[in-house]
């Protein structure tokens, strides 16, 4: 990698580094699939996380730089086959300066329902109203450009979608964001479902209500300090014992 590149850009990798880390601590890492990127500084490259490897895992070194046709021009780690989802939404989101994949566990679950996220807790508030936009196209892999670009016109201005069968993409005007947004439809997602294993009726946010809090809430000023929070916390953790996916991180869904 050449020294200048890496100099310049070391802030932004270094946030991708750090969200990955926080998404596998809030259980929101499936094994060695799932990635975060973020734009370079370079014109029309992002920074992407290495395949095969866990979010956990990640470091500086694991980066690599892919423009947005896919090649790969700085970094030894292989490409995600999926990298038409970071591609194609930097391709028509200039706003946009991260991307998030994850199959985070509720997120697959939930978006397998088809419901609309419910205005129940804080979380959802963050996103909602409107609804979540669902991509519906395929539930296999978005590993063409002609997916990732039907993929981002379903995302729209939004901040993000859910993939049918697949999890989740959110988008953000940074790595924070992004993550912090990711983290909150997961919560989401996870605290619908356990409503509904209640099999009993629950109450919404009243319309004013959920505008409201959506107003109050989707305002990410608080966000920088949850993300040096959340560095803290990854930072200082203990190693701790893997749990299968879904049971671990707020709001777990536990057998």
């Amino acid at each position: 990698m050449s020294p200048e590149l890496a100099e310049t850009d070391v802030e932004i990798r270094t946030r991708v580094v750090e969200g990955c880390r926080i998404l596998a601590a809030e259980d929101m890492s499936d094994y060695i699939w799932g990635h975060v990127s973020a734009r370079a500084s370079r014109e029309g490259t992002f920074w992407l996380k290495g395949a095969l490897m866990g979010l956990e895992e990640v470091t500086l070194d694991d980066l690599i730089l892919v423009d947005l046709d896919g090649n790969v021009l700085e970094g030894t780690r292989e490409r995600h086959l999926e990298w038409p989802i970071h591609s194609e939404v930097y391709r028509v989101r200039p706003d946009v300066h991260s991307v998030v994949h994850s199959h985070a566990f509720a997120s697959v679950a939930f978006g397998a329902t088809g419901l609309p996220l419910a205005s129940l807790g804080h979380e959802a508030a963050r996103w909602i109203p409107p609804d979540v936009p669902r991509f519906t196209e395929t539930s296999d892999l978005i590993d063409s450009e002609l997916l990732g670009r039907s993929m981002a016109a379903v995302i729209g201005s939004a901040g993000g979608a859910l993939l049918l069968h697949h999890g989740m993409v959110v988008v953000g005007p940074d790595v924070p964001t992004a993550c912090i947004q990711a983290i909150f439809l997961e919560q989401a997602c996870r605290l619908q479902l356990t409503m509904l294993s209640l099999g009993v009726p629950f109450i919404e946010a009243t319309a004013e209500d959920a505008a409201n809090r959506h107003e109050k809430l989707a305002r990410p000023s608080m966000y920088p300090k949850l993300w040096e929070y959340l560095v803290r916390r990854e930072s200082n953790a203990e190693p701790r014992e893997q749990t299968p996916r879904g049971q671990g991180g707020p709001l777990a869904l536990r057998r």
